[in-house]
């Protein structure tokens, strides 16, 4: 009777393991990469006045138009565009506002419409997966 015999060497194997699960362990690297994505997509929103989406935010009424003086949709004096905070742990990325009207406009609670500031849309879920993935992998 012959026999051939195959022995698996799984040393490298439990070297790769052992380096996705120090990574996974502290996620701030990639959590960085997506709060600096999510803060400028932020501040590109209230320069083009766009939705998370890419809808445009409802125009300005014009009773508003009446009084406005100057400036964008959704920004007077900058302190709602200013108010956002982004903060992190080694699981999670936490995106804030301090402003006292920030839900009034993300939200829409009448008089005013919804103009959409935060949130995320799947083309954010894909950057912000590959970001994890490649951080994982050891690629970034």
């Amino acid at each position: 009777m012959s026999r051939t015999t195959f022995t698996v060497d799984n040393s490298d194997l439990k070297r790769w393991t052992g380096k996705i699960t120090d990574r996974l362990r502290d996620l701030r690297a990639p959590l960085q990469a997506a709060s600096n994505h999510m803060e400028a997509k932020i501040a590109n929103q209230f320069a083009q006045e766009i939705d998370p989406d890419g809808d445009p935010w409802e125009p300005l009424s014009p009773q508003t138009l009446k009084y406005k003086v100057g400036g964008s949709i959704l920004v007077k004096t900058g302190a709602l565009r200013d108010s956002f905070t982004y903060l992190l742990d080694s699981k999670s990325l936490t995106i804030s506002s301090s402003s006292p009207v920030f839900e009034a406009h993300n939200t829409g609670i009448l008089p005013l419409p919804q103009r959409r500031i935060l949130g995320i849309n799947a083309e954010d879920k894909n950057e912000i997966a590959g970001l994890v993935r490649g951080y994982v992998k050891g690629s970034r």
